[in-house]
């Protein structure tokens, strides 16, 4: 039987992506595939920024083991986000307006900054609502994001306004953080009124500052490791074509496979927190694995046996190769389903440098498969299929790492 929590956080996830791939197809028939592009390339540079900015300190609040912990690492965490925003987002921005071979507007990269500073508090207040099980909060407000967001771009496009989708993003961005801060701030007030532990304070700020350390560049090279490092070697080796029918691939499933795969995250991430002793992480991994993978083996495999055509009908003929693509990658999209939530616990052990080199690791050994693909004249499908075995055996690697040590309790 599923645990209701994490069937509340699977359908207040679903519905969020429900609504971010309507909002989406409607966008896509109301604006040009340039203006588009120009979006896509705001979006990549403010996850990246987000990514940096945030250094995982959310991470660091859902694994908060009681009211104490949560208190210090929240605003510990929101602290350093709206210094550090303060004082390196005007930065940036300045450099992205006036360096010379950057041709973007002021507003568009005002944008990125204030996406960049609010993103990084909105994922915050989210682990906040999960660990407290404001299961409710935590919905309404993944579904308020994408909602006011969408809804005042397709509002500006269809209204013929000039505003950017870009600049759209950013004011429904900060305003959905700000209601989330809202509903949030009861029990932010609630879990303040905790004593004050001078012991717990050291140990928390402690961890954070690793987090702060190793968090940021761990979380941009993770985001290489994951897709983009896939994409910019089939462009550079099979062209932008092959690139293409990539990034529609894994975006597509990924998209999907995101529906549930941020419920369980979220679901699990206060569990592995708690469960960071020797045999607990092994534990949680025996129980719920089973589950996992049944997931994602009736979701992968349609696409896997009816892939091209599936594509076909629903996006065009144009896309009907997208379903080899996907039977290639499926190794990685099975492995990062089912064993990546359980990889938080070696951020909980303070494991930063482990988790940045199995990341670079995974980008030498793709790059140097793209090497033996240039020199022995290999397609781009086994190309895909051997990295993506390799991954599997990095993940594989990952799991033995944080599920070590100890056994099981029994009964």
């Amino acid at each position: 039987m599923l645990p209701r929590k994490l069937i509340q956080y699977a359908m207040s996830n679903v519905g969020a992506q429900v609504v971010a791939f309507g909002m989406s197809l409607a966008l896509a028939r109301l604006v040009s595939v340039s203006t588009f592009g120009v979006y896509g390339i705001f979006l990549a540079i403010s996850s990246v920024g987000s990514a940096l900015l945030l250094s995982r300190l959310d991470i660091a609040v859902a694994l908060s083991k009681d009211r104490s912990e949560l208190v210090h690492a929240t605003l510990g965490g929101l602290s350093f986000i709206v210094i550090a925003g303060g004082v390196l987002t005007p930065l940036a921005i300045a450099s992205l307006v006036w360096w010379s071979s950057v041709p973007i507007s002021t507003s568009y990269a005002v944008s990125i900054g204030v996406t960049i500073c609010f993103t990084s508090v909105y994922q915050v207040l989210l682990m906040v609502a999960a660990n407290t099980k404001q299961t409710i909060v935590y919905g309404v407000g993944r579904l308020l994001n994408i909602f006011v967001i969408s809804a005042l771009q397709l509002v500006s496009v269809a209204t013929g306004s000039s505003i950017e989708l870009s600049t759209a993003h950013a004011v429904g961005q900060a305003a959905s953080t700000v209601c989330l801060s809202l509903a949030i701030l009861p029990s932010l007030i609630a879990v303040g009124k905790v004593r004050k532990n001078d012991v717990v304070f050291a140990e928390i700020w402690r961890r954070l500052s690793k987090y702060i350390m190793f968090g940021g560049v761990a979380a941009g090279v993770n985001i290489l490791a994951q897709r983009e490092v896939l994409v910019l070697l089939v462009g550079a080796v099979y062209g932008p074509a092959a690139a293409g029918l990539v990034t529609f691939s894994l975006r597509t499933v990924n998209g999907a496979l995101g529906m549930l795969s941020v419920a369980v995250l979220h679901y699990l991430t206060p569990q592995i927190g708690a469960a960071v002793a020797p045999g607990g992480v092994r534990a949680l991994f025996i129980k719920y694995a089973p589950l996992l993978m049944a997931i994602v083996i009736s979701a992968v495999l349609p696409l896997i046996t009816f892939g091209s055509e599936l594509y076909e009908a629903i996006f065009g003929a144009q896309w009907s190769a997208v379903g080899g693509y996907v039977r290639a990658l499926a190794p990685i999209f099975i492995c990062q389903f089912v064993i990546s939530p359980f990889s938080v616990a070696l951020l909980a052990r303070d494991e930063h440098l482990f988790v940045i080199f199995w990341d670079i690791s995974r980008i030498a050994v793709a790059c140097i498969m793209a090497w033996i693909a240039i020199v022995s004249d290999l397609a781009v499908l086994p190309f895909l299929l051997c990295v993506a075995g390799i991954y599997g055996l990095f993940y594989f690697w990952i799991l033995l790492r944080a599920i070590g040590g100890g056994r099981p309790k029994v009964g």
